[in-house]
């Protein structure tokens, strides 16, 4: 019986099969949101992040993406109205978003993935992605 040689690629091919799969399956993303994401549903994403002012991008003092980041443990009845109210406010931005959300089909690991290139400064978005959201 004849061995069979199995070669294995180099670093460098598999980084680079690695970062072209990645740059496909992210310009997709990109033509999805280009695609589908409308003047409203931006307007809606500048009011959550707290940019009023969309000519300036001058940012709020608080904004309302933080009202929803923790839930209040307390039992108080101001606390449990300002859950509620941070749940509803979720609810709103969910219902209007899911289309979307469910046409992206972004997996868990995806989902954290981005999320995080967003709240880390030190980690970036290619510039492709700057111009969909702002």
């Amino acid at each position: 019986m004849l061995a069979k040689k199995i070669e294995l690629p180099t670093y460098n091919v598999l980084a680079l099969i690695i970062t072209h799969s990645y740059n496909q399956y992210e310009n997709g993303l990109i033509n999805i949101l280009t695609n589908k994401l409308t003047q409203y549903h931006r307007e809606k994403l500048d009011n959550m992040l707290g940019l009023n002012d969309l000519t300036t991008k001058k940012r709020m003092q608080r904004p309302p993406i933080t009202l929803i980041k923790q839930i209040n443990q307390s039992l108080k009845p101001s606390d449990i109205q300002e859950n509620v109210k941070a749940f509803k406010m979720f609810k709103e931005y969910f219902s209007q978003f899911k289309p979307l959300i469910e046409e992206l089909q972004l997996s868990d690991p995806a989902t954290e993935y981005f999320a995080g290139c967003r709240s880390h400064p030190d980690v970036h978005l290619s510039g492709k992605c700057q111009h969909i959201f702002w």
